[in-house]
């Protein structure tokens, strides 16, 4: 897996490029990616932190500069954020939509089933143009 630094590439002041910062979750592994999610999920919250156990996933984005790691109020856990360089609402999106599911009921077997995102109508947005752009999503 190729290595991907925001802090060794040239970052205009403010954020990346939304597409620029896609290129750089992907290049890190699914649980790195699904922790980032949840640290983008809350970047619009009163907090705009996540409380995580250290680890490998909190190292990685950490060397990545993808999210910025604050002590916690025990040794065994820390406070993230997402990195300024990152806009946390469309990360999230662009995350959410990729590995997450929805509970819808089908009637015909009178039961709730889990669909996963991508199988749905997203809407027309940055975050879902990047999924089709990398293979994960088709009109």
């Amino acid at each position: 897996m190729d290595s991907y630094n925001i802090r060794s590439t040239s970052v205009p002041e403010g954020r990346l490029k939304f597409s620029d910062a896609i290129d750089a979750i992907e290049t890190l592994d699914e649980p790195a990616q699904l922790l980032l999610a949840r640290v983008a999920a809350v970047s619009d919250s009163k907090t705009k932190t996540h409380t995580a156990h250290p680890g490998e996933e909190v190292d990685t984005l950490v060397n990545a500069g993808m999210v910025i790691k604050s002590p916690g109020k025990s040794k065994r856990t820390v406070i993230l954020r997402i990195s300024e360089a990152f806009s946390g609402r469309n990360v999230h999106y662009y995350l959410h939509r990729k590995f997450d599911s929805m509970e819808l009921y089908d009637p015909d077997k009178d039961e709730f089933i889990s669909v996963p995102l991508l199988e749905t109508d997203l809407p027309d947005d940055l975050a879902t143009m990047e999924l089709i752009k990398r293979g994960y999503y088709r009109r």
